[in-house]
């Protein structure tokens, strides 16, 4: 037998505090009904499926790992596809609704799906208000990915860890240099750049 469900669906890139807002909303909704806490993310960067050149805060590994420190019992990774871009939001929301037993939906107020972004959720309210199911929309309070992105890229760590909640970083493979350090007393670890290995 399938659990019902509370979810929240997502690119929760970076997890920053207006995610984990969400996140623990979601959290809180599906222990007062006795439902799984389901979080919904991509596996892939969904911008540059659009063709932008965006790169992303978090690997999927490390923000998998974020998500589930708020207390979401299980993340669900979709690869962005042709497929899922081409449903409109009412068949979108129909295929989750039916595959995790969705109970109940919370998602931030700039929430958009279907195809070109074009299910607000206004219209998210109005699909759940028809299956009786309670959708909560949450605000963010400005917080964004994208402001993070534009602090990191401008050196602005400070700021950048004030809208994530905790200090920036990320997980790189170790790769082997020209052990320069090493030969002057001074070993280093070489990690490739964020854009090279997202």
């Amino acid at each position: 037998m399938i659990a019902l469900s509370f979810i929240t669906i997502g690119d929760f890139d970076g997890v920053h505090l207006g995610h984990t807002k969400i996140l623990y909303e979601t959290v809180a909704n599906a222990n007062k009904f006795g439902q799984k806490a389901i979080c919904l993310t991509f596996s892939n960067n969904t911008k540059k499926f659009f063709g932008k050149t965006t790169d992303l805060i978090t690997d999927f590994d490390y923000k998998k790992s974020l998500i589930l420190q708020c207390g979401i019992s299980q993340v669900e990774a979709i690869d962005f596809d042709y497929t899922i871009s081409s449903l409109s939001g009412e068949a979108f929301f129909d295929y989750i609704i039916r595959k995790y037993s969705v109970k109940g939906f919370v998602c931030g107020e700039n929430f958009k799906c279907g195809i070109k972004a074009s299910c607000d959720t206004k219209k998210i309210n109005q699909i759940f208000l028809s299956k009786n199911i309670p959708f909560i929309c949450i605000p963010v309070n400005g917080f964004s990915s994208t402001a993070v992105r534009k602090l990191i890229s401008n050196g602005e760590i400070n700021k950048a860890n004030m809208i994530l909640g905790r200090d920036f970083s990320y997980n790189a493979p170790i790769v082997s240099g020209n052990h320069i350090g090493t030969k002057i007393g001074y070993p280093t670890l070489n990690q490739n750049h964020l854009s090279d290995f997202l």
